[in-house]
C-alpha cells in the first residue's frame, strides 16, 4: 500500500482561477495486487482513493476591479470553493508468451 500526502498547492487568493482544475489531490492511497493464475496468465488489480484534504475557498475575481491594492480584482463579499475526492478501481489480465 502506498499513502501519499502533500500540501494544497492552491492559494486562497487564486481559488477562482483554479476551479477548472478540480483534480487537485492532497492525500492519496493506492493498493494493488497480482495473482498468478498459471505460467501464462496473471490477474492484476488496483484501487485508488484521493482527496483534496480540506475545502479551498477564495473570493470571485473580476479583472475590471484590479488595482495596485487589489491586484487580482477580488470582489468583496463573494466566495468560490471546491472540495473533492477521487476513487478508481482497475482490473487487468497479463498474458506472458512462452519462450
Amino acid at each position: 500500500m502506498v499513502i501519499l500526502t502533500s500540501s494544497n498547492p492552491i492559494d486562497e487568493e487564486l481559488a477562482f482561477f483554479s476551479m477548472p482544475a478540480t483534480a487537485v489531490i492532497k492525500n492519496a492511497m493506492q493498493f494493488g495486487f497480482s495473482y498468478i493464475i498459471n505460467d501464462n496468465f496473471t490477474l492484476n488489480g488496483v484501487y485508488h482513493h484521493g482527496d483534496s484534504g480540506d475545502k479551498t475557498e477564495g473570493p470571485m475575481l473580476n479583472p475590471m476591479m484590479a488595482s495596485p491594492q487589489n491586484p487580482y480584482g477580488a470582489m468583496p463579499g463573494t466566495k468560490v470553493g471546491y472540495e473533492m475526492t477521487t476513487d478508481m478501481a482497475m482490473v487487468g489480465v497479463t498474458y506472458t508468451f512462452s519462450k
